[in-house]
């Protein structure tokens, strides 16, 4: 998660922020705040909580035995939602109870 802020910061440092854009993954506070600012263009949110479920069930059924497509799938599928400068500030909120 680190990458993407501190790339940003970086990119403030040098006083570059019209000339390079930063596309990132996760959400962290300090992502949250530079996407809020226009710093960073987007971020990739994964499902924090279904990526560990979904590790925790598939785990349990590998100890009891069980085979891939006999009572989980090979292969889960994860969602991740791209967020721009917009969703930001309610992000921040949602997920730090940061209010502007």
């Amino acid at each position: 998660m680190p990458g993407v802020g501190g790339a940003a910061r970086a990119v403030v440092e040098a006083g570059r922020e019209d000339e390079i854009v930063i596309v990132g993954m996760d959400h962290d506070q300090e992502a949250l705040r530079y996407l809020r600012d226009g710093i960073i263009y987007a971020l990739g949110v994964q499902d924090c909580y279904s990526i560990g479920f979904d590790t925790i069930q598939v785990a349990v059924k590998i100890a009891d035995g069980h085979l891939p497509g006999e009572d989980y799938p090979e292969k889960t599928e994860e969602i991740t939602t791209i967020i721009y400068q917009n969703e930001a500030a309610k992000m921040l909120q949602e997920l730090y109870g940061e209010i502007e």
